[in-house]
């Protein structure tokens, strides 16, 4: 689709262009994203953005909490000039935002006025007009408690399969319910229940306090069918013994550490690399370095041999803690965090006109230029 755009000569020029953005990971987890103008006439790129709303330095401090400490703020003031952190919110308001940047510097940059822009609506609503996520609906909390307690309804019920699926489908409509409209059904019942309206129900207690913000109606129907397939007895029947493959995904770890998945092996190259290996996951670095040398009657000193212990040391003293409770919770807690980080920017408002567009009385003369723009979406054809 092509728009002409008039210009005489003088002042501004102005122009039609698209506008899209793109993102280094699949989904809207990535912490880095890009986002561009090319103009409609002439096919060129007039500009572009790269954002990134994470920074890796800035971070470590945080994660240690000394965000408030005196060491932090001077350690702040020499980093400033190079925090990577120029995007506060999340990876799916990245486009908007960098396109936002990018039409506010076109005047003062380019001369050019972007008059109409080329974009393919890729903001997704759903019957009630809002967004699958936020407030009330989809939030990364609530789907790492979705995951965690399909995994606990499995591992609690294990042998029935037909228990599991009351488990699976129990959360759904728990995180549904409200005061006027209790979905405990599926609940368990009994006063030693979990779940407190079920209690209040046994006991005749009112120690039930309905969610803040539960599953809207809309949202519910969207989830209902995942949830399904989800809870199919064949598919639960697969796990009735509760078995999983962790062990075999160790193993390909160790051998894609031998056999890097981003370079090229002959077939060759994979059978020498995967036997060393697989030697390496049963028995250790030791064994794998070790014996060839025995065989080839070459003796080994002492100090690779000191190396190689320590590295099978290291080895299992983190698998050990990766395997128990302390390990397990921390995991648990690195987790919430980063779920209610991105919680933070996910929400509808994170849209809102404000949080872009300062006002007009900036300082800043690509800001006062803001209000010159006289801008028309045009959907791709």
């Amino acid at each position: 689709m092509k728009i002409k755009s008039g210009w005489d000569g003088e002042g501004e020029c102005k122009c039609s262009v698209s506008v899209d953005g793109s993102w280094a990971h699949v989904g809207f987890s990535s912490r880095f994203g890009f986002v561009s103008v090319i103009s409609v006439d002439t096919g060129k790129v007039l500009d572009y953005v790269t954002l990134s709303n994470e920074c890796k330095s800035c971070k470590k401090w945080e994660r240690e909490g000394k965000t408030h400490t005196r060491d932090f703020l001077q350690w702040f003031v020499e980093h400033e000039k190079y925090c990577t952190l120029n995007h506060d919110g999340s990876a799916k308001t990245m486009k908007e935002q960098g396109a936002v940047i990018l039409f506010r510097r076109s005047v003062e940059k380019h001369s050019l006025q972007y008059t109409t822009y080329v974009g393919d609506g890729d903001r997704r609503k759903l019957e009630d007009g809002k967004q699958l996520t936020g407030k009330g609906r989809l939030t990364n909390k609530l789907m790492n408690s979705f995951q965690t307690f399909y995994g606990v309804a499995i591992r609690n019920k294990k042998g029935n399969v037909n228990a599991m699926r009351q488990n699976v489908m129990t959360r759904l409509f728990h995180y549904a319910s409200t005061a006027e409209n209790p979905m405990h059904h599926f609940c368990p019942e009994g006063d030693t229940s979990w779940c407190k309206w079920q209690v209040d129900k046994e006991r005749g207690s009112s120690t039930y306090r309905p969610l803040k913000n539960p599953l809207s109606e809309v949202v519910v129907k969207i989830l209902e069918p995942v949830f399904e397939k989800l809870s199919d007895e064949k598919l639960l029947s697969c796990a009735e013994k509760c078995l999983t493959q962790n062990q075999n995904e160790s193993l390909h770890h160790v051998i894609w550490s031998y056999l890097p998945k981003g370079e090229y092996h002959s077939a060759g190259e994979i059978q020498l690399g995967t036997a060393p290996a697989v030697r390496h996951f049963n028995s250790g670095m030791e064994n794998v370095n070790t014996n060839p040398f025995e065989k080839a009657n070459i003796s080994v000193g002492d100090n690779n041999k000191r190396l190689w212990i320590n590295n099978d040391s290291t080895r299992i003293r983190h698998s050990l803690y990766k395997a128990s409770q302390k390990g397990k919770k921390r995991r648990k807690q690195l987790i919430a965090m980063e779920a209610q980080h991105q919680d933070t920017l996910q929400y509808d408002d994170s849209y809102a006109k404000d949080k872009y567009y300062k006002s007009s009385t900036s300082d800043n003369p690509s800001e006062k230029g803001r209000d010159r723009l006289n801008v028309k979406h045009v959907a791709n054809p």
